[in-house]
């Protein structure tokens, strides 16, 4: 009898921690499920990665939208490289990181459509600027400028160029007036003089074409 007893306490003991080893993994990720998303947009000084926002998102939150573009040069240009955005709920930062370009200041703009199959024809169309105000050069206008004016990549001896840059009033949500989503960042053979020459600021043929496809 004494015997039966104890098993029945032994049984009754091993259920018990069961159950509390279950409470415990309830609700948590094992080591074989993703990890929370983490969003990363490259550094344009040193080449490695900033976080720039984590978590999941919804319809009504669009705090780390991803997007990215692919940098294709014209025809008889040697040029390539890739641009990331992300949204931070007040605006885009933008990254671009290009190689194998000719030296010098060149200008770079979003254009309104998504379309680089014709770059030197700028089958990308115009810059883009939903609220239609006057070209410029990001702050060295008192009003606003296209909300593609994104000014000058600075190209070095080497070929390389990296620019960094956040559009304020921009977003990356689906179907919105000024979302960069669908539209293309395009390079310009010639440096962007800004306000004084309209409506493009002089920057010349496009050189390179990237549509921002988010990711």
């Amino acid at each position: 009898m004494h015997m039966k007893s104890s098993n029945y306490w032994i049984f009754l003991t091993s259920s018990a921690v069961l159950c509390l080893a279950c409470d415990k993994n309830d609700g948590t990720r094992n080591n074989n499920e993703e990890p929370l998303a983490e969003t990363h947009v490259q550094n344009a000084e040193t080449g490695g990665h900033d976080r720039m926002g984590q978590g999941h998102k919804n319809d009504q939150d669009r705090v780390g939208t991803e997007a990215k573009a692919t940098i294709q040069a014209a025809e008889g240009v040697n040029i390539a490289g890739n641009a990331w955005l992300i949204d931070d709920g007040s605006g885009v930062k933008i990254v671009v990181d290009v190689g194998g370009a000719p030296v010098g200041e060149k200008g770079i703009h979003i254009h309104e459509k998504g379309d680089c199959s014709n770059i030197r024809g700028e089958s990308m169309g115009s810059h883009f600027s939903p609220e239609v105000h006057q070209h410029g050069l990001p702050g060295m206008m008192k009003d606003d400028l296209h909300l593609g004016d994104l000014g000058n990549i600075k190209i070095k001896d080497d070929g390389t160029g990296k620019k960094e840059i956040t559009v304020d009033k921009a977003n990356l949500k689906e179907g919105d007036a000024n979302s960069l989503l669908g539209k293309s960042i395009v390079i310009h053979q010639d440096e962007d003089k800004g306000a004084e020459q309209q409506p493009s600021g002089g920057s010349g043929t496009p050189i390179a074409c990237g549509v921002i496809l988010k990711t």
